[in-house]
């Protein structure tokens, strides 16, 4: 009997041990994925720290492209800004040298560091910028043919017509240039050129340094150094990449029709092009950037455009097209074409303004844009 109580005690204990062992390890178990699971809400925590610090770090370095966009001469020592998370961001910009033999107007270092609304997470971001103008380079002519897909017989058509108001300084100092074109320019053409001041309604008059028949030294025709693409001269872009120039156009359009004397900027147009009478696009200081893709141009009675007309086809197969002008239609600054120029037997006046191309160059004809490859964060 007292054998089967002992037997019997010591069962129990045996259970006892076993049960409190199953408990200790339950909540050893229980204490460890507690630990594992705060860890990891630990760590959730930390990477949506991170990406919110650094959305406001890259939110800093947006805002700063889109300051310069509209301030190409802003610069800043901690420019800051809150974001709707509360995380908030400050911008410090840097200028670095500008290469040489370059159209960059300035070279940025940007950094922006980012900090999450409890001040704890911290995400730095540097990138290099640079502000160019979307016209690379400023035509030294007044007019200019050649550089388009197909090489060209002739620069113009036997029934074209053009009076120039040369660059006095086109050539070097006090040399004159009125055509520089890579085709040959018939002697037989219609054509006028004289410093801007001598031209009248009718024309240059007496006044003239060439005329059809005997061109001067301000004819730079059948040239050899013509840039072979007149896009990547003007614009530092390939024939290849026009509809990346096409999108930074402030105004794109098929036609002309709703362009007044109140349109300024970059104005893109697809098509054929007819500007109303008496409209006026810009100014010699707001001048506008005009460029017309495969189509003709009609510059009716009392147009007077100040800037760039950028007349060009992008395909070999468009085209013909013509420009057609009344007497009293007038470009001030420079008519640039890499196709046949044919002025339908109309009259076009070209008059070089150098303080219009020259201020293409500024705002609002420059962007900003990251040096690719120059982003990263930290």
């Amino acid at each position: 009997m007292w054998g089967s109580h002992l037997q019997f005690k010591s069962s129990g204990m045996a259970l006892l041990s076993a049960v409190l062992l199953l408990l200790i390890l339950a909540a050893l178990v229980t204490a460890y994925v507690s630990r594992v699971k705060s860890i990891e809400l630990q760590i959730l925590n930390n990477v949506q720290s991170r990406k919110l610090a650094l959305n406001a770090a890259n939110k800093g370095l947006n805002h700063t492209l889109a300051t310069l966009q509209a301030k190409p001469d802003w610069s800043s020592t901690g420019t800051g800004g809150t974001l709707s998370s509360g995380s908030h961001f400050v911008v410090q910009t840097t200028d670095k040298p500008v290469p040489a033999g370059t159209s960059l107007q300035r070279v940025i270092s940007i950094s922006s560091k980012g900090t999450t609304s409890d001040g704890l997470t911290h995400a730095n971001v540097v990138a290099s910028a640079v502000i160019y103008p979307i016209v690379a380079r400023v035509p030294p002519a007044p007019v200019m043919i050649g550089g388009g897909l197909t090489s060209l017989s002739a620069g113009m058509t036997q029934s074209s017509h053009f009076v120039v108001g040369v660059n006095n300084d086109g050539l070097g100092q006090g040399k004159a240039l009125a055509l520089w074109t890579a085709p040959i320019v018939s002697r037989s053409i219609g054509l006028e050129t004289c410093h801007p001041g001598q031209i009248s309604l009718t024309g240059c008059g007496i006044n003239t340094l060439s005329h059809s028949g005997v061109f001067g030294s301000d004819v730079l025709d059948n040239n050899k150094t013509f840039p072979a693409d007149l896009w990547l001269y003007v614009f530092n872009l390939n024939a290849s990449d026009v509809a990346v120039l096409e999108q930074e156009a402030n105004i794109r359009t098929s036609d002309c029709s709703s362009l007044s004397s109140q349109t300024s900027g970059f104005i893109w147009v697809h098509g054929d092009c007819v500007v109303a009478p008496g409209v006026t696009l810009g100014s010699s200081a707001e001048p506008v950037l005009l460029v017309v893709v495969n189509g003709s141009l009609t510059l009716q009675a009392g147009v007077s455009i100040h800037g760039l007309v950028f007349w060009a086809v992008t395909t070999a197969k468009n085209g013909p097209f013509h420009i057609s002008s009344n007497n009293s239609a007038v470009i001030h600054g420079a008519l640039v074409a890499n196709q046949l120029v044919d002025t339908a037997s109309t009259k076009t006046t070209v008059i070089y303004d150098k303080n219009a191309l020259n201020n293409l160059q500024q705002k609002p004809f420059t962007r900003a844009t990251v040096i690719p490859g120059s982003w990263r964060d930290f």
